[in-house]
């Protein structure tokens, strides 16, 4: 009796131990953005062309997608959203993965300030040192307990 307890409290705690005790984990396959709670599937954009167009014209985006954009030197990066159509999170991270600066709720551009090139910039303070930007929808970083100083995984992204 007690070996049939012992086996069955071991097969559980092996269950649990490859489980990842509740962790998201990062698919192999895809470049991913994660935190204790979520995995973002992320394209990424790491051209010239696609560092200044990517989320251009998107009308939607999955919750648990996102833009992963990969600069070649860190440094303080400004956004717009120039004819970007859906309001987003930005969050400024340095090559380790910590959150360095968040903007949350970045509001498309107005179709008028788009066709003027007059949009607002949004970025970090001067002197921050990003290596990448993720942006996800709006209002996701928060509800996910993501904020400033908090420490992302960033997989399969060279």
């Amino acid at each position: 009796m007690q070996n049939n307890l012992l086996r069955i409290l071991v097969w559980w705690v092996t269950l649990l131990l490859l489980s990842g005790c509740g962790k998201a984990r990062p698919s192999w396959a895809a470049p991913q953005v994660c935190n204790d709670a979520k995995c973002f599937t992320v394209e990424l954009a790491d051209t010239p062309k696609e560092l200044t167009q990517w989320l251009m014209w998107v009308e939607e985006m999955a919750e648990d997608e996102g833009m992963l954009f990969v600069f070649q030197t860190p440094g303080r990066n400004k956004f717009w959203m120039k004819n970007t159509l859906i309001p987003l999170d930005m969050l400024w991270l340095a090559e380790d993965g910590e959150v360095l600066y968040m903007k949350e709720y970045a509001p498309p551009c107005s179709e008028e300030d788009s066709k003027n090139d007059n949009c607002q910039l949004f970025g970090p303070p001067e002197g921050t040192q990003a290596k990448y930007v993720l942006e996800v929808n709006a209002n996701t970083a928060r509800s996910l307990g993501i904020s400033e100083w908090v420490q992302l995984g960033i997989y399969n992204v060279n």
